[in-house]
């Protein structure tokens, strides 16, 4: 408890007491940073736009160097990327007690500047021409997802790298089965293989032939 005494012009005096309560911190900001573990580009250079938050007020952010500022507790830094590989930020944060938090946070840059490959396998006829199945192997260096169409109409979207898709052909006619792979960054390739269904019965024209001698007999 505190004692305060105040005396006027007029020698009046005034004594009142109080608490005083002083607050201490000695708790190290927490900080998060909104990172994947890999991105993928076509091409270098690239720019990438980190968002950092801190779990309280703070006097300062410095991220690889870089004084950052902001008026809440999210803070935003680009990158600069210029090549693949295992990259990182180095980020100091100072609260306003004056403890200071070091931290760094990963990631990881692949540069992927080639379309996928698709492989076609042999086509798998059911003995009633209603199904077929065709195997499909994809290789690239990123995520893929694989459009399978029949006569230009979608079946299906796979996101496997290897697989077998089943489809159903409707009735008799000629069928195209178009392939097409994209990969994370846009880049695509397409392969086609076609199909007729024919379950109409085989017809036999018997045609037979009479010399004009061997009718004279």
């Amino acid at each position: 408890m505190s004692c305060l005494t105040a005396t006027d012009l007029s020698d009046n005096v005034t004594t009142a007491t109080y608490n005083l309560n002083i607050i201490g911190d000695s708790v190290l900001p927490t900080l998060s940073a909104n990172l994947n573990e890999q991105y993928i580009f076509k091409n270098f250079p690239q720019t990438l736009q980190i968002q950092i938050t801190s779990d309280e007020a703070l006097k300062s952010l410095i991220v690889d160097g870089q004084l950052i500022s902001s008026e809440n507790l999210t803070y935003i830094y680009t990158k600069n990327l210029t090549q693949s590989g295992v990259n990182q930020i180095s980020v100091v944060a100072t609260d306003l007690f004056n403890n200071v938090t070091s931290q760094s946070f990963s990631f990881v840059v692949v540069e992927d500047n080639k379309a996928p490959e698709i492989t076609l396998g042999q086509l798998d006829v059911s003995p009633d021409q209603t199904t077929i199945k065709l195997p499909v192997s994809v290789v690239d260096d990123s995520s893929v997802a694989t459009e399978v169409f029949l006569n230009q109409v979608l079946v299906e979207t796979r996101t496997e790298k290897s697989f077998i898709q089943e489809i159903s052909i409707p009735q008799d006619g000629s069928y195209v089965i178009s392939v097409r792979a994209i990969d994370a960054v846009g880049q695509f390739s397409v392969k086609t293989v076609n199909f007729i269904r024919d379950t109409s019965p085989l017809s036999i024209n018997v045609a037979f032939l009479f010399h004009a001698s061997a009718m004279a007999l």
